[in-house]
């Protein structure tokens, strides 16, 4: 199986793209979500655990060898709060993967349900198991 990097944070030239700037040049990670990153017979398969964040904020992009996805979780208080305590991350989060040669980026789909995004890219046809016939 090959080994798959999942890194927090891109290099800042990367933030440059197009992608980023609409409405997000500013971006910068302040906190970063749970990734899995998993393949099955047909599929390069992420997901990551982004409760609290609207699907509409989420950019997605790919871009060679490497998928990024970014957003921000905002949360919100009122004028006079003091807090005891503040352990929830929020604000704009930035997440890279590099991407084995075997995925089709041509193709990638998401889908994001309950917090959780899901993002799939298929493999391509030569990187599929196949059957060998044994002659003779």
């Amino acid at each position: 199986m090959t080994s798959l990097s999942v890194k927090p944070l891109v290099d800042l030239a990367e933030l440059t793209d197009p992608l980023f700037q609409e409405g997000q040049a500013d971006l910068v990670s302040t906190w970063s979500p749970a990734v899995d990153v998993y393949e099955d017979e047909d599929h390069l398969n992420i997901v990551a655990d982004l409760p609290g964040v609207d699907p509409k904020s989420i950019a997605i992009k790919v871009k060679g060898d490497l998928l990024w996805f970014g957003g921000e979780r905002k949360l919100s208080y009122g004028g006079n709060t003091k807090f005891f305590s503040a352990e929830r991350a929020g604000g704009p989060f930035l997440r890279t993967v590099l991407l084995p040669a075997y995925v089709n980026t041509k193709e990638v789909k998401a889908h994001c349900e309950n917090g959780v995004l899901s993002i799939t890219l298929p493999k391509k046809a030569e990187a599929k198991p196949r059957q060998i016939v044994i002659e003779g």
